[in-house]
């Protein structure tokens, strides 16, 4: 299910997305073990809990720079189509660890 219909079918629950750009799961706790750093990127409603999301995943290691708010939870299917890359990067490098990142 996309985070999406999660949200509506779960009415009044605080739903952020982040985090689906990133694997493995160990990277997500890691974020600096990436020769460049990789981003991050928060998709929700509730300003209030994407505030305790970002807070979060600093406590994990990640700076502010790589958390890109991309607005409501309806922008959340962008950053979940990067699963349509997953195949063919490890098709091509093998099950490394890997990041999407944004130079600005």
């Amino acid at each position: 299910m996309s985070v999406i219909g999660f949200a509506c079918a779960l009415p009044g629950t605080r739903v952020v997305k982040a985090l689906n750009t990133v694997g493995p799961a160990s990277l997500m706790a890691d974020p600096g073990s990436l020769a460049v750093p990789p981003a991050t990127f928060l998709c929700g409603d509730d300003g209030d809990a994407k505030k305790l999301v970002a807070g979060l995943l600093t406590d994990l290691g990640w700076s502010p720079r790589q958390i890109v708010d991309l607005g409501g939870v309806a922008n959340a299917w962008w950053p979940e189509s990067f699963v349509l890359m997953v195949r063919p990067l490890v098709a091509a490098l093998g099950p490394v660890p890997f990041g999407l990142s944004i130079a600005y």
